[in-house]
């Protein structure tokens, strides 16, 4: 994450994972962050997976400052993409916040 000043004053930098299996919900979180963006006119870059595996092989080259995470998916579920990131996290001494649940909560 990086501070910096925009028109509004701070402004933040982060790296946002999202992982969801279903298009629908990548399709609702990619409305809430461009309002967010627009909002408080922070710059977001956001990389979008369809899978945990997808997201566990894209995190061997990138570190995420968010990933948000559906609990229900094929093969690789949210919370063990969680806990595998989250050892590697550690191993690497970074730190990521992990948003893991319903799409319920998601409103712009």
């Amino acid at each position: 994450m990086f501070l910096g000043f925009g028109k509004g004053g701070l402004t933040m930098k982060l790296k946002i994972a999202v992982c969801d299996d279903e298009t629908s919900i990548i399709n609702r979180l990619k409305q809430f962050l461009v309002c967010h963006e627009l909002q408080y006119d922070d710059d977001l870059i956001v990389d979008y997976f369809q899978s945990g595996k997808e997201l566990l092989e894209a995190h061997n080259n990138a570190q995420y400052d968010i990933i948000f995470l559906d609990i229900e998916m094929p093969h690789v579920n949210g919370l063990q993409t969680a806990t595998k990131i989250r050892n590697r996290t550690y191993d690497n001494s970074g730190l990521s916040s992990f948003l893991v649940g319903s799409s319920t909560l998601i409103h712009c």
